[in-house]
């Protein structure tokens, strides 16, 4: 539900074309999500707990990267 909230709010300043950029944003999520997720079931077998681990420390791991990186350039921009 937040996820929802969250990609329809980021988007509102495509006023003529909002519903369009939410449906794009979302296909394009679904895409990485069903892409990465079958790779992890394959990769680490899907009868355990393992492709859940994984999927959730990598995800985390490129979040959290992200999040450093932006805030290093704004930083920089700042000084």
């Amino acid at each position: 539900m937040t996820a929802s909230v969250t990609a329809n709010g980021a988007l509102r300043a495509f006023d003529a074309i909002a519903g369009t950029a939410v449906a794009l944003y979302f296909s394009i999520q679904s895409l990485i999500v069903s892409l990465v997720g079958t790779a992890a079931v394959l990769l680490l077998g899907g009868d355990t707990a393992w492709p859940l681990a994984g999927y959730c420390l990598t995800m985390a791991t490129v979040t959290a990267a992200a999040a450093l990186a932006r805030l290093n350039r704004r930083e920089s921009q700042l000084a």
